[in-house]
């Protein structure tokens, strides 16, 4: 659409909502709404729809095709709303440098359900990144009883325990949440703990040899110290969406030069989009 098409959709889509009652439009009714309009018209006009970078410096040219994952290993990388189509996102490259790697966004209907059709899945084990440090602060085990120091009980999953499975042959989706710190601990809370065990990556595999360091996205967002202790990385120290997916498949027996490529690709747009904003 264009910018004048996009700001008549949203004007009257909030028109809608300011006046429906809550009989008419309840909250999960109005987010579902407000889900479809950002993923049908964007944030601006001037992102590309497909690497959320500014069209005269888009970055999809660089890449394809996508690196094919290991046999049996899928990415998806679960997307707050506000998230889809900043400039400054990295985790829309996932499906665009790997595949199987799709993209959902949390609270549109049809993602939703995808979602929840991954997770019923039996025949595919479901973990979810999440730091452990603040899985021990934020996450009561189910029924009060389970572990809840970062190793494998019936909400957790070790990095060993999933290449275990996956010698045995077993399908293994990770799934990535891509949103502030606020609005992902809110996700991730809503996933069932009985279908979706959580997976947290130490700090040899998130940052290898070198330690901990600044994220490639540095440049283009700010990581606050408090967030930085908070997530288990010391002072300077993060990663984004796109490096912790990287660490993981790595991990998991995704080829070098793929993970290598995927890196590039979201580090040239953090060069472009840093240019361009100037």
């Amino acid at each position: 659409p264009t910018y004048e098409e996009r700001r008549q959709r949203t004007a009257a889509l909030y028109e809608r909502i300011a006046n429906a009652d809550e009989a008419e439009l309840d909250g999960p009714s109005r987010h579902a709404l407000i889900c479809k309009h950002r993923y049908e018209n964007g944030r601006h006009p001037h992102i590309c729809p497909r690497c959320f970078t500014y069209r005269p410096v888009c970055v999809c040219d660089v890449c394809s095709p996508p690196w094919p994952l290991p046999a049996g290993l899928e990415v998806v990388v679960l997307m707050h709303h506000d998230e889809w189509g900043l400039s400054s996102n990295t985790g829309k490259l996932a499906e665009l440098t790997m595949a199987p790697a799709r993209i959902l966004m949390k609270g549109l209907p049809s993602h939703d359900a995808e979602l929840a059709a991954l997770i019923e899945d039996e025949s595919v084990e479901t973990c979810v990144l999440w730091p452990s440090a603040a899985e021990r602060a934020d996450w009561p085990s189910e029924g009060g009883g389970g572990d809840r120091t970062g190793g494998e009980g019936r909400d957790h999953v070790t990095l060993e325990a999933v290449q275990a499975m996956q010698a045995r042959g077993r399908r293994v989706a990770i799934v990535a949440v891509d949103a502030s710190w606020r609005n992902a601990r809110r996700m991730v809370r809503k996933l069932p703990p009985s279908r979706v065990r959580r997976l947290s990556l130490n700090a040899d595999v998130l940052y290898g040899d070198g330690g901990p360091r600044p994220s490639l996205l540095a440049p283009l967002r700010a990581y606050n110290g408090a967030m930085r202790t908070e997530l288990g990385g010391s002072e300077g120290s993060c990663v984004c969406t796109i490096e912790a997916v990287v660490a993981a498949v790595s991990a998991l027996g995704h080829d070098a030069e793929g993970c290598e490529h995927a890196l590039a690709v979201a580090r040239r747009k953090v060069a472009v989009v840093s240019r361009y904003r100037g």
